[in-house]
Formats: C-alpha cells, sequence, structure tokens
C-alpha cells in the first residue's frame, strides 16, 4: 500500500503524517505485486558436446555432474562458450584445408599457407607502390603541360 498526502512548505514528517484520523487529503493507494522466481542456471553441459567414449564410466559421470552443479552460471556459461569455440575453430581449420585443397595446392601447401599469404600482400603492396607512382607521375605531367600553356 502506498500513501500520499500534500505537506506545508516547513511542515516536518512525523508519526502523525501518515495517519488517516488527523489527515483529511491523504489518499491510499493499493499495488499490485507480483514475484517471480529467478531463472534456472543454464545447463552446465554444453549441448554441441560429443560423446567421449573413454570417458564413459558412472564414477566419472557422477565426480563432472557434482563439480559442474557447484560452478557459478558464470562458471558453466564460460565453460560452454570454451567448447563452442573449440568447435568454431575445428570447422575454420577444416574449411581452409578444403580451400587449399581445391586452389590445387593439396597438402603440400598447408604448411606454405602462410608464405602465399605474404606473397598475396607482397603483391598488393607492389601494386599500390606502382599505383602511387603513376598518380605523382601524371600530377608531374600534368603541372609540366599547364606551366608550358600558362607561358605561352
Amino acid at each position: 500500500m502506498v500513501q500520499v498526502t500534500a505537506l506545508e512548505g516547513d511542515e516536518p514528517v512525523d508519526s502523525n503524517t501518515f495517519s488517516k484520523d488527523a489527515r483529511e487529503d491523504l489518499r491510499e493507494f493499493r499495488l499490485r505485486v507480483v514475484m517471480e522466481s529467478p531463472q534456472a542456471p543454464p545447463s552446465p553441459v554444453p549441448e554441441e558436446a560429443h560423446h567421449d567414449p573413454s570417458s564413459s564410466s558412472a564414477a566419472a559421470a557422477g565426480g563432472a555432474a557434482r563439480a559442474a552443479h557447484q560452478l557459478s552460471p558464470a562458471a558453466t556459461e564460460n565453460t560452454a562458450l570454451k567448447a563452442r569455440l573449440d568447435a568454431v575453430t575445428k570447422d575454420r581449420d577444416e574449411l581452409r584445408r578444403r580451400l587449399d585443397k581445391l586452389q590445387g595446392g593439396g597438402a603440400a601447401s598447408g604448411g606454405a599457407r602462410g608464405a602465399g599469404g605474404q606473397q598475396r600482400q607482397a603483391g598488393l603492396r607492389l601494386g599500390l607502390v606502382h599505383l602511387a607512382l603513376a598518380a605523382v607521375l601524371a600530377f608531374v605531367v600534368g603541372l609540366y603541360i599547364n606551366s608550358g600553356r600558362g607561358a605561352r
């Protein structure tokens, strides 16, 4: 319940301020309160986790369940995110391997992938240097041509 009343400028708030008998301008409002229970913590086991046959003993599973139950929600979320990151990293590596194979590099280019990327970057830098030199040369030639016309 909320009680509301108007006070004069210097009137102090005391025990009679919210008394129904002492105040005529006291208003009461009843508010509806809804209580909700907190959400359940996320599952300690990542949903994308693969079954590892080497760790399928009941004792190991029971110990892991107790340890996972004791983890805080942030730690379980961290574990799930690490598992997801590992899966994405494996997928990325597999896609890179397939791309190298499709580009004709095969297995031999797996170790030279970094060198190929460096060659492409060097080629790009060389192309940009040529472009910059051509722009400067065009600018100088344009100045020379325009200065020759102005002298006539």
